[in-house]
């Protein structure tokens, strides 16, 4: 994984991330090995990271992929579209919070 460009902003209180992500030999990564990817490299909790895009690049095995990630829930909560959220709340998380209820 490669940091092409790192923008804050700072009126919407996130900071938008564009990465490149190889993949050689496999199929494109999806949203959420893609969270656990930038989990690990730039150490952003996974709640507060919304994927706005991956996009293949033609001719190579890499893709683009453009990241928002926010300081705290709410401010991701209020800038954010509800499917873009929801999309990043896995299966196995919400089974966690039935059990907790």
């Amino acid at each position: 994984m490669k940091l092409i460009n790192k923008k804050e902003d700072k009126l919407t209180n996130k900071i938008i991330y564009e990465l490149e992500m190889d993949y050689k030999g496999q199929k494109t990564p999806d949203r959420k090995a893609v969270l656990e990817m930038v989990n690990k490299e730039l150490r952003i909790e996974k709640n507060l990271m919304v994927i706005k895009k991956i996009d293949n690049i033609y001719g190579k095995e890499s893709a683009k992929v453009i990241i928002h990630a926010y300081k705290d829930r709410q401010d991701l909560e209020k800038n954010e579209p509800k499917y873009l959220i929801k999309r990043v709340t896995f299966k196995e998380d919400e089974k966690k919070e039935e059990v907790k209820a």
